[in-house]
């Protein structure tokens, strides 16, 4: 099984160099992780005073890249607090256009306590508004926002997009599907119907049984989007958008 997600994890690295409009919108941070690893993340915050909704986007396996640094820009323009971090670090090669060095790598981190402590971190920064927290998954961290909230955490909101459901995450974490009778809160599943890297069929498997379990599950599958959606011209306003309703309609 770790095999299949290395394997995973080759298939979707890639280096892109991040805009200066995309830069000159946000700081940095560094964040304290799990057994005292060193977190990097970017805080994008709206325009106004506050408070808002926080939103913690959690990237895939290609790390802090320019794709990943331009959706949470927007959904800061859109009014929420936006925090990015890495919750683990690449040692061999670059995941993105940012690396984590002080942060153990995938095969060794522990993804879901680091990203517990980016939550975290949201909740303090300044103006954000108590008790409203949303998670923004894409691939990897599709499936880690979904095992998150099944996981005790307490988040009000879910969107996974191209999200990992049926491997282990990482050396320490469950598969997502395995905890889905815990799932808390309502979620958004988001997957192209021609993903050729986590078949869409995982996707359905997943909302299936979250339905048969009760659970609150919206599902959206785009008919011949691949795994990147947010990079296909034809879907990136329509993602975007439905995103941002869905966030605005559990976190008012």
């Amino acid at each position: 099984m770790r095999q299949v997600l290395l394997a995973f994890v080759l298939t979707l690295l890639t280096v892109s160099p991040l805009s200066s409009q995309t830069k000159n919108a946000a700081s940095w941070i560094d964040v304290k992780g799990y057994q005292g690893s060193k977190l990097r993340a970017w805080v994008f915050r709206p325009p106004g005073p506050g408070p808002f909704p926080v939103v913690v986007w959690l990237h895939g396996a290609d790390g802090l890249i320019e794709e990943n640094m331009m959706m949470s820009s927007y959904l800061a323009s859109k009014g929420f607090l936006t925090l990015m971090g890495c919750y683990f670090g690449q040692t061999t090669r670059p995941t993105g256009a940012y690396r984590c060095p002080e942060t153990p790598g995938l095969d060794k981190a522990f993804l879901s306590k680091n990203a517990a402590a980016l939550i975290e971190a949201a909740q303090r920064l300044p103006a954000a508004a108590p008790g409203k927290v949303g998670l923004v998954g894409r691939s990897l961290g599709g499936g880690l926002a979904a095992l998150i909230a099944s996981s005790g955490a307490n988040v009000q909101a879910v969107v996974s997009l191209s999200g990992v459901y049926e491997i282990l995450l990482g050396a320490y974490d469950d598969s997502p599907i395995s905890l889905v009778k815990s799932l808390r809160g309502p979620i958004l599943i988001m997957h192209g119907t021609k993903d050729d890297v986590v078949p869409v069929s995982s996707a359905r498997k997943y909302e299936m049984l979250a339905r048969q379990l009760g659970k609150n599950v919206q599902a959206i599958y785009y008919d011949g989007g691949g795994h990147f959606l947010p990079s296909e011209p034809r879907y990136v306003a329509k993602v975007q958008a439905q995103i941002v309703e869905f966030l605005r309609r559990q976190l008012r």
